[in-house]
C-alpha cells in the first residue's frame, strides 16, 4: 500500500479499518510525517521507519 501521509490520516479519522502488518516507511520530516509514523504504530506496524532530508536534529517537525 502507498498513499499519501494526509489521506492515510483522513482513513483512520473516518473510522476505515486499516490493520497494518510488517513494516512501514514514511517520507517526509514534518508534522504530518511524524503524525503518520504515530498513528501507523497505533494501526499494528511491527516497524516504522521515517526518511527524510534533514538529520534528526534538523527535521521540520515541532517538538
Amino acid at each position: 500500500m502507498c498513499c499519501w501521509g494526509i489521506d492515510f490520516l483522513l482513513k483512520v479519522a473516518e473510522g476505515e479499518d486499516l490493520r497494518l502488518k510488517d513494516r512501514v516507511i514514511v517520507i517526509g520530516g514534518g508534522n504530518v510525517a511524524v503524525d503518520v509514523a504515530l498513528t501507523v504504530l497505533r494501526c499494528g506496524a511491527g516497524e516504522v521507519t521515517v526518511v527524510c532530508l534533514e538529520k534528526r536534529e534538523e527535521m521540520p517537525a515541532h517538538e
